[in-house]
């Protein structure tokens, strides 16, 4: 006769997000303004097999991105990790913080300050 395991568990609550974002970069071109860039993460896969991307892992990518100026702040949605902003947008400074959309949930947060 065999006997039922028991034991304890707990939750915190939270389902498995996404990854935050990592590798948050600005590139300057000569012209003005700002691309600003950065990797996504994957639930999925943790292992760089072929050197190019990780899988998606989440059913379309998206990217919540917010652009916060002084007592300014603009929320947008993009589709691929890049955001192109013009040299009014960078005017003063802005700080673009970055969550991937996810199935269950938003990922935690990249801020990428963007300098004038």
């Amino acid at each position: 006769m065999t006997r039922a395991a028991h034991g304890r568990w707990s939750s915190r609550g939270t389902r498995p997000r996404v990854p935050a974002p990592v590798g948050g970069r600005v590139e300057r071109p000569a012209k003005g303004g700002a691309t600003v860039r950065w990797t996504r993460r994957s639930r999925l896969g943790w292992r760089w097999l072929d050197g190019v991307d990780v899988p998606l892992g989440e059913e379309r990518e998206g990217w919540r991105v917010v652009l916060a100026r002084g007592a300014t702040v603009e929320e947008r949605s993009v589709d691929t990790a890049m955001l192109v902003l013009s040299a009014a947008e960078c005017a003063g400074g802005v700080a673009v913080t970055v969550r991937q959309r996810g199935m269950w949930g938003d990922s935690p947060p990249l801020t990428i300050m963007v300098g004038e």
